[in-house]
């Protein structure tokens, strides 16, 4: 058979087994939750998630475990961005390949969409997580039997896209399937990458929530009293290494320590970074370190990002608002507001890096309780970003924009009534 039907056939079979999928969500039943140990950064997590057999695979929700390890997700036409512990993979809906900013590693199932989700197999857990993120998840209990659920009229959405157009010519996870008619392609005006739209998290039971700080007052309303600055990774966690031995651990200091030092020169607002040296950090330890107290506002510096946003040279993530009030909901408006201000400001500087700004689940806040702003600044992940970030001049023009942008925000803040 050509090479062109076989990835037809694979896409049929593939797209067909998605529609199984949508139709498992759409019944009505409650499947047996599969139940995962995880640790990250030296702490223990109990993850767990409803299974639901797909043509006899036990599938659970990516963005549910992901969520109960503290990170988020980003979903695309085609394809899911999942972010942890200042990190990210990409993975292929219909597809068994994920991809790092280093690597790419391949699952024995595909990852499959539904219900504005991602589903991996639950067999696959362990290896998406430690190749993916260096993050230790096993399965604690086996699941009882899935449920056979029976189909429904699956979404009209899921007939919009030629499954075939997402497939990389990878070998089939699986044996082949009995020949099945080709699917005849869709006008490729539908199948472009739509707009990204903001993470899905799956709401957290009191039990499976991670540890919060106390929460001060001065943390919701109020003047900034302090910055503190976290260089993302180090010690043994080097983050993402760029072509030619380029660390994220090693770039993120450079900028904390630039940002501070040029911030000083233009604010009273007392800052501080979270490690100066190389060494590794859990998110308690960071949020313990001295300068992360009421008041402050935590910025957390990474460079890993698989891709920048179009246009955009920094990416500034802060915690979603779920709209269930309280001092979460409170932090991470406030977190958001202050993200929202570094990007206008950052947009506003004439030849400076242009910002945009995403909602994804931080576990650094959490741990902190005071407001934080992840900031990507710029990528590793390309060779053009590790060679601006790697050159002193560009990363350090990089991060003097940032420490502007900072001080001018921070002080016009602190100057309100």
């Amino acid at each position: 058979m050509p090479h062109s039907s076989l990835k037809h056939a694979r896409g049929a079979r593939l797209a067909l087994i998605c529609l199984i999928l949508a139709a498992c969500l759409g019944a009505s039943g409650q499947d047996a939750p599969a139940t995962f140990s995880g640790n990250l950064g030296g702490e223990r997590v109990t993850l767990s998630a409803a299974v639901h057999d797909v043509g006899g695979v036990a599938y659970v929700s990516l963005n549910r475990l992901v969520d109960q390890l503290g990170g988020g997700m980003t979903l695309m036409t085609g394809q899911g961005e999942i972010s942890l512990d200042g990190a990210s993979a990409v993975a292929v809906v219909n597809d068994a390949a994920v991809r790092t900013a280093t690597k790419q590693f391949t699952l024995q199932h595909p990852v499959l969409a539904g219900d504005n989700a991602l589903f991996i197999a639950a067999s696959d857990a362990e290896a998406f997580f430690r190749e993916g993120f260096g993050v230790a998840v096993t399965r604690t209990t086996a699941a009882a039997p899935p449920v056979e659920l029976s189909p429904s009229t699956p979404a009209d959405a899921l007939l919009e896209e030629d499954p075939a157009a997402l497939l990389a010519p990878l070998p089939d996870p699986a044996p082949a399937p009995a020949a099945v008619e080709p699917l005849t392609p869709v006008d490729p005006a539908l199948t472009e990458e739509a707009p990204p739209l903001e993470p899905v998290t799956a709401p957290e039971s009191a039990a499976e929530a991670p540890a919060s700080a106390t929460v001060a007052p001065e943390s919701l309303r109020g003047p900034v009293l302090a910055l503190a600055l976290d260089a993302g990774h180090g010690g043994s966690d080097a983050g993402t290494t760029a072509q030619g031995g380029v660390l994220e651990k090693e770039v993120t200091l450079a900028l904390a320590q630039r940002v501070a030092e040029k911030f000083k020169e233009r604010s009273k607002i007392p800052v501080s970074l979270t490690r100066d040296g190389d060494r590794a950090m859990t998110a308690g330890e960071r949020a313990a370190s001295g300068g992360v107290k009421p008041g402050a506002l935590l910025v957390s510096l990474h460079a890993g990002a698989p891709a920048a946003p179009e246009g955009a040279g920094v990416l500034l993530l802060h915690a979603p608002v779920t709209g269930r009030g309280g001092d979460p909901d409170a932090l991470a408006g406030r977190a958001q507001s202050f993200a929202e201000g570094l990007a206008g400001k950052l947009n506003g500087a004439e030849g400076g890096a242009k910002a945009a700004v995403r909602a994804a689940p931080l576990r650094l806040q959490t741990a902190a309780g005071v407001p934080c702003v992840l900031a990507e600044c710029g990528t590793l992940s390309t060779a053009e970003g590790a060679a601006a970030l790697a050159d002193a001049a560009r990363r350090d023009a990089l991060a003097d924009g940032i420490a502007a942008a900072l001080a001018e925000l921070l002080n016009e803040h602190n100057a309100r009534p």
